[in-house]
């Protein structure tokens, strides 16, 4: 079962979207405020940023081994080369894709470059330091060679999917079917090569072989049976618009239908057509079983999920490739007045939802292509008045790793060495309080309230610390900032 090498020329089209997508999310970059993902972001940066003078922060499983790595030199640019970062994940995973859409000879393969980079999701979060756009990456590279036949080369690289994103044993799966279905037994060996290196660097560097289940942070919520919420089952289908955009989900209806009439051909008559088996075995596995397991896991509240939607930016090829193929089915008819047509509204259609679903201004409205970030506001006026009140050299604890970057602070630091420290280190019972007198709590409604375990009723009862400025956010009562100074006449 071969491919057949389409012969329409592509390089124009694949040229005018590379430069569309590059215009369009330059202009996000140019007046972002803050970058997609919020604090995880910010996060992921200090990981790369503090990685070359703590290298166990290279293993961490919730930085992810393959975007702390390639991070590092892209974290001395500050947060604009975490950007950089993530736009060449991009465009290097449209690109891969627009490869793999002509070697299974889907028609204007360079459709799937637009498909890709205005999916809402995409669009949304690539000015970010979030490690989906590296997964999309490496996913894409795991379709192109897998349509080019390079079984074990793409079993290879499938094998390491985890150590991008949790969810990449879910990805795993997806190939294994595809393995399976073209009967490359011997191959799937390889799917778990990935996965023996980390428990050999495990037994070296920590050691536990079986490290990298041990120390994977979404177990440990689930053994701690940590509450982060959980939601319906239609959840993540009723996101479709900010995950996908419309267009994209019509033309996903019409690729799924295609694929059950395959299935029934299949089954009556043993038919063999190339790129329907390479959708219905690989590429539908990978899309509808990570839409399953993230939506079983919201539902039953597991693994620490907040039903984020920007997770399906993981799958951005498979999501790409579904929506070429169903205006491949469309295109097959071979009407050709009404192709281009076609192709020219399927193009209007999902760089304008890409816009809509992402929410995100034109650009041409420069003043909206930004939002305003009350978050930012609220740290602003906390560190104006710590500066105006003199409080310039106390320590501070906080759950926001924004202030670690602003401050250019190590928060891996020794406790004895740290100027600003996380908010999980300040116990609650002051006999087990070392933080030094002169130490400010800046403490949120979110972060400080959830990731540091103190909701404000706790706050409250830690009476050694004084409450010193209320800073109440306009729209979300869960953004007020309270400042609190450790009381040194304060005895236990």
């Amino acid at each position: 079962m071969r491919y057949f090498k389409i012969k329409t020329k592509n390089t124009l089209g694949l040229v005018l979207s590379t430069i569309l997508g590059l215009v369009c999310l330059s202009v996000i970059w140019i007046y972002t405020q803050t970058p997609a993902g919020g604090m995880d972001s910010y996060n992921h940066y200090l990981y790369a940023r503090w990685a070359t003078s703590h290298p166990e922060l290279i293993w961490d499983q919730w930085g992810k081994t393959f975007f702390t790595l390639p991070a590092i030199p892209f974290a001395k640019l500050g947060m604009d080369g975490m950007y950089l970062l993530n736009v060449i994940c991009i465009f290097v995973g449209a690109l891969f894709t627009y490869g793999t859409a002509r070697k299974i000879s889907l028609r204007f393969p360079w459709l799937s470059v637009l498909f890709y980079i205005f999916q809402p999701v995409v669009f949304g979060n690539t000015i970010s330091a979030l490690t989906e756009p590296i997964n999309a990456m490496a996913l894409a590279v795991v379709f192109y060679l897998l349509s080019d036949n390079r079984f074990l080369w793409g079993a290879f690289v499938s094998g390491f999917l985890p150590y991008f994103r949790t969810e990449g044993w879910v990805l795993l799966l997806g190939v294994a079917v595809y393995l399976i279905a073209r009967k490359k037994y011997k191959t799937l060996p390889f799917l778990l090569l990935g996965t023996l290196v980390f428990c050999i660097i495990g037994l070296i560097q920590f050691n536990s072989f079986w490290w990298f289940l041990s120390s994977n942070p979404y177990l440990k919520q689930q053994l701690l049976n940590a509450d982060w919420g959980f939601g319906t089952w239609l959840h993540y289908a009723n996101l479709y618009k900010q995950i996908w955009g419309i267009s994209m989900v019509l033309l996903f209806v019409i690729a799924l239908a295609s694929i059950l009439k395959y299935l029934i051909e299949l089954f009556a008559k043993r038919t063999q057509e190339y790129v329907s088996s390479f959708m219905c075995w690989l590429v539908w596995p990978v899309f509808f079983g990570f839409f399953t397991a993230h939506t079983v896991i919201w539902v039953f509240g597991m693994f620490g999920s907040n039903g984020l939607e920007r997770v399906f930016l993981t799958i951005a090829p498979a999501s790409a490739l579904l929506a070429l193929y169903g205006l491949d089915r469309i295109l097959a008819f071979e009407i050709r007045k009404i192709t281009w047509p076609i192709v020219t509204l399927a193009c209007i259609s999902v760089v304008y939802f890409g816009y809509k679903g992402a929410n995100i201004g034109w650009p041409w409205n420069a003043s909206k292509v930004a939002k305003t970030n009350y978050l930012l506001e609220q740290i602003e006026k906390s560190m104006t008045f710590i500066k105006k009140q003199g409080y310039s050299q106390y320590m501070l604890a906080h759950q926001l790793p924004v202030l670690h970057v602003y401050n250019n602070t190590d928060p891996w630091l020794d406790f004895a060495k740290a100027k600003n420290i996380y908010l999980w280190s300040v116990d609650p019972d002051a006999s087990k309080d070392f933080t030094p007198a002169k130490t400010l709590i800046i403490w949120d409604g979110v972060h400080a309230a959830r990731e540091g375990g103190k909701p404000l009723n706790v706050m409250q009862a830690m009476k050694r610390y004084t409450p010193l400025a209320f800073f109440n956010d306009p729209l979300d009562s869960l953004h007020n900032f309270v400042i609190y100074r450790k009381d040194t006449t304060w005895k236990n």
